[in-house]
């Protein structure tokens, strides 16, 4: 009969990517069967696969459940349970916290220069000029062509060696990364070299799918199972889930085939629908100015990523109102929530004032 370790999830943002590579490493640790049950929902996963934790919607306050049988379940039981009582409710890092939606009004010395002004919803202040530079977003769905299927095993061994190439390609970024960038580089490692979405791959090319094909239709799987999360926090990480698999598609079949967003030559305001963590991560900082995003809410990774690199970032852009400019100089406004189109020299003088009091604040921070 198994051992069950009973607990309340204390964490404010639920199971998502970050805790749940916690608890699958820690649960990898042991040979026995290892059941996350939440009593709410009613929904059971492998509590070694992250993305079958995801899937069990556990959000803060849900009454849960381990269920811990095998060879050494006693072990397991013990150490399980001091670390859900002890170290559980630490495992992921507050977020920042974000101002109401509520647009707040233009400071006064900006409306009398009478600017040309779209407005947005500020998740990273700051302010900074540049031209506004339109990034596609990564819709597995909206690839054409996929690549056909060759033989079963010649498709297996093609999946096994590029999981084995996205997890070091991980690894490497990790070992020159810290802070924000490294929690999510964990998690999409962990993602990476997840149970569930392994067998989900190999079913797939099993049953005839080429890898890519399998891919994308794992990565549907997964992101219509986040899509049915009450929170919207767990929502945002089917948008972790597409940038591994697209990942794979590139280790699978090469960067030229499956390429990454175009390189930026000088000072950018991107604007896309979305942005994967890593897509942001390969965008040149000396030339990213700022971000504008249709969707992105104020948790997900890549909103997250944009804070610690003091990216001026605004989500719930009308994206369409701003193709006329695109491949103009605008100015990106975190600080005021908007976005301003046909600056004048007047306005440009603005921002270069602004720019001025931005480097001495960070000036006197350093001090």
């Amino acid at each position: 009969m198994a051992l069950i370790v009973e607990f309340i999830c204390e964490l404010p943002n639920g199971v998502h990517a970050r805790p749940a590579s916690h608890v699958e490493t820690l649960c990898n640790t042991f040979s026995s069967q290892i059941e996350w049950h939440n009593l709410r929902t009613d929904r059971k996963g492998n509590a070694k696969s992250a993305l079958a934790l995801i899937g069990t919607d556990t959000l803060v306050g849900d009454n849960c459940q381990l269920l811990i049988s095998g060879a050494d379940e006693q072990e397991g039981h013990q150490r399980l349970s001091q670390w859900l009582r002890d170290e559980f409710p630490h495992c992921d890092a507050p977020l920042a916290e974000v101002k109401s939606d509520e647009l707040e009004p233009l400071p006064v010395s900006l409306t009398n220069l009478n600017p040309q002004i779209i407005r947005a919803r500020t998740v990273c202040s700051g302010s900074a000029g540049g031209i506004l530079t339109p990034i596609s977003s990564l819709d597995l769905n909206a690839l054409s062509n996929l690549p056909a299927a060759k033989d079963v095993d010649a498709e297996q061994s093609a999946l096994e060696n590029g999981l084995t190439l996205v997890l070091k390609n991980i690894e490497f970024r990790l070992l020159d990364s810290d802070g924000a960038t490294s929690a999510i580089l964990e998690a999409h490692r962990s993602l990476a070299g997840d149970t569930s979405l392994h067998e989900h791959l190999l079913a797939g090319v099993s049953a005839g799918l080429s890898c890519a094909e399998a891919i994308v239709a794992s990565a549907n799987h997964f992101c219509e199972e986040f899509a049915r999360s009450s929170s919207r926090y767990l929502q945002e990480r089917a948008l972790d889930v597409r940038d591994v698999c697209f990942q794979l598609l590139q280790q699978i079949y090469g960067e030229q085939r499956f390429p990454a967003p175009g390189k930026l030559t000088q000072s950018a305001i991107c604007m896309a629908d979305e942005l994967t963590p890593s897509q942001f991560l390969e965008l040149d900082k000396n030339h990213l100015k700022g971000l504008l995003l249709k969707s992105g809410g104020t948790t997900s990774h890549t909103v997250i990523l944009a804070r610690s690199f003091n990216i001026p970032t605004l989500v719930g852009v009308d994206i369409d109102a701003l193709t006329p400019w695109q491949h103009q100089t605008i100015y990106i406004d975190g600080n005021a929530g908007a976005i301003v189109v046909e600056p004048g020299e007047a306005v440009a003088r603005y921002y270069q004032q602004e720019a001025r009091v931005q480097d001495a604040l960070r000036e006197q921070q350093r001090v």
